[in-house]
């Protein structure tokens, strides 16, 4: 096992990404309620860690910093040829970083977005925060989604362009969206609202929405395979994509070494036979999804586990904490 330190000030480390090719794992810290422009300090130092760092996955050293959101950077994700980095965070902003030389691709890629279109927070500001952002499959597309207090918005950008080709927005209905997630063809976008899975494509449109097997619904995530969701939070399920018909619920304990009450995270091995799930209590958990039974479970975290991902290979789990650490774990045993 692994242990990466770096996001030294960071309250948590908030998201965790892996590239392509298998040889980097960036990850992003913050605080889990920091608002935008209330950068901390003390003694005219800072003291919270609002960068994303890049890491070498074999040595564990750190190879670049990306500093520039003035905000918890609460998702991270590697576009799908590797060369570009997305970041977007409570500062209301997605960044466009090159991947090799930790620097903006543009200026312009530090557009505001992802307002909900009026609602005022504190001092009269007009802000949503940014939850998640995601490249599509072919990687010339970016979803987002954005929520504050009962308003949300989920957004598709055209990347070369910068500007919207979509937008789904919910006002004042007591929800929020939670995370995102690309079908493998890149078709169709499923995310969170409140315990509700909507489907919608890249128009906008919604095609399907069922009520999550998962409640309080906190992560999902699309199988490789492209017919099976995994939803997380109060419990696991697994519902088929098409239909939202159950397929799996894994169970809440086995032998007392099963999930705890509450899961943050979730993520598919590249395989789809297997699921990780990182959760409150500061484990990873590795289920084998034709059975549903618990293949195994990792300790280390001193703290809940914020984020995890796969490595390409299937072989290792990076996963983020509250502690600020990075964990990269390997699959023991092989399945």
């Amino acid at each position: 096992m692994l242990i990466y330190q770096g996001h030294r000030r960071a309250h948590h480390v908030q998201a965790v990404a892996w590239a392509p090719d298998g040889s980097l794992i960036a990850s992003s810290s913050g605080t889990s309620g920091d608002f935008p422009g209330l950068l901390g300090s003390k003694n005219g130092k800072e003291t919270v860690d609002y960068s994303a760092h890049v890491w070498d996955s074999s040595t564990g050293k750190k190879r670049l910093s990306y500093v520039g959101h003035n905000g918890t950077i609460r998702s991270i994700d590697f576009s799908p040829d590797g060369t570009r980095l997305a970041t977007a965070g409570r500062d209301n902003t997605i960044r466009l970083w090159e991947v090799r030389k930790g620097r903006l691709l543009d200026r312009s890629a530090q557009c505001a977005l992802c307002t909900t279109g009026g609602h005022k927070v504190g001092q009269g500001r007009e802000y949503t925060f940014i939850d998640d952002v995601v490249w599509s499959p072919d990687g010339k597309h970016i979803a987002s989604a954005a929520s504050l207090g009962g308003n949300g918005v989920v957004r598709i950008w055209d990347t070369s362009l910068r500007k919207t080709v979509s937008t789904t927005i919910w006002v004042n209905d007591g929800t929020g969206f939670r995370c995102l997630a690309w079908s493998p063809d890149g078709a169709d976008v499923a995310y969170h609202r409140g315990s509700s899975i909507y489907i919608m494509d890249r128009n906008g449109t919604i095609k399907h929405s069922w009520r999550g097997p998962a409640y309080p619904a906190l992560c999902l995530a699309w199988s490789p395979q492209a017919y099976l969701i995994a939803s997380a939070g109060g419990g696991i399920g697994i519902v088929n994509a098409n239909t939202g018909e159950p397929s799996t619920i894994l169970p809440k304990s086995t032998n007392g070494e099963g999930r705890p009450p509450w899961v943050r995270t979730t993520a598919w091995s590249p395989d789809g036979r297997l699921l990780a799930t990182g959760s409150g209590d500061g484990t990873v958990s590795v289920w084998i999804v034709s059975t549903g039974n618990l293949l195994t479970v990792y300790r280390g975290h001193d703290g809940g586990v914020t984020c995890l991902t796969w490595s390409p290979n299937g072989q290792n789990i990076a996963s983020g904490g509250e502690d600020a650490l990075v964990h990269v774990w390997p699959i023991q045993p092989r399945v």
